[in-house]
């Protein structure tokens, strides 16, 4: 009776675990597949606008969509959660803190008004430029200039750019003494460190989707960038509450294969007669 009760246990004890496993896996695989975007159009501007400061692209929408269109835009190989980035900011001055010389050192050398080329606040008053830039460092000091608008066949369409996010706070006096607006979503999105070497930005969404049709994108080609990086634009179907799943779906399946392995590899050496090894 006791073997057959322990026998009994372990194959409670298996069937748990495995159904933990393939919960977690299969979850995180419907997630990660339901988070590849619908994409409408993609095009590497980088290289068809070349150094022309404007540039327009050309494409076919042939089935339409009621649904809500996102742009976004695409750095490739541009590693935007590098410590230079990364650390050369200080989250309480975002938070709306004014913040002193010497806790705006992690954003040297950008760090006073003058080393952010700041002259003017955003409701356009003349700054010191010996005080502490608000925001400082260097991913605030070049955000993405780039811009872009959509013609359809029936014209210029409305390109929504806020109710994304709220990250940021404006200091108090914000209007006199920080040369942009904390509020300013664009910004606020740009600030937001991306995974990877690919960062990739939401820029606006139409929300009145795309009739079928011939469709012009206008793009003001400002931004610099290295020569082994490249620009793209991307326009797809927008499902915000998908696609702010994307960390859980790889964690739940990395998480179900762990818990799968470590089951396996603990099982073998139970039938081998080998000792799973323990910490003292």
């Amino acid at each position: 009776m006791p073997y057959l009760s322990q026998k009994v246990t372990s194959w409670i004890n298996f069937s748990i675990i495995l159904a933990l496993a393939l919960f977690c896996i299969v979850n995180g695989a419907l997630i990660l597949t339901r988070q590849q975007p619908a994409v409408i159009f993609s095009v590497l501007y980088s290289q068809e606008c070349g150094t022309n400061q404007t540039c327009k692209l050309e494409f076919d929408v042939k089935d339409s969509t009621t649904e809500p269109v996102a742009i976004y835009y695409i750095l490739q190989n541009f590693v935007h959660n590098a410590k230079d980035y990364e650390r050369a900011r200080v989250l309480k001055q975002l938070k709306g803190t004014s913040i002193t010389v010497d806790e705006a050192i992690k954003c040297n050398p950008h760090i006073t008004n003058f080393q952010m080329n700041a002259n003017t606040s955003w409701n356009g008053t003349v700054l010191n430029g010996n005080d502490v830039a608000s925001p400082c460092g260097l991913q605030a000091k070049n955000p993405f200039t780039d811009a872009f608008s959509l013609a359809g066949p029936a014209g210029n369409l409305t390109l929504r750019r806020s109710g994304f996010v709220k990250r940021f706070e404006r200091e108090p006096q914000s209007a006199s003494i920080q040369w942009i607006d904390p509020l300013n979503e664009p910004f606020q999105i740009w600030m937001h460190n991306s995974i990877g070497k690919d960062l990739r930005k939401l820029y606006g969404t139409i929300d009145s989707g795309l009739p079928a049709g011939h469709y012009t994108l206008s793009i003001s080609n400002t931004y610099s960038y290295q020569t082994n990086e490249q620009k793209q634009v991307e326009l797809s179907i927008y499902r915000p509450n998908v696609e702010n799943c994307f960390s859980l779906g790889i964690l739940l399946v990395v998480s179900g294969g762990a818990i799968l392995l470590t089951f396996g590899l603990q099982a073998y050496l139970k039938r081998s007669g080998r000792v799973v090894p323990t910490a003292n």
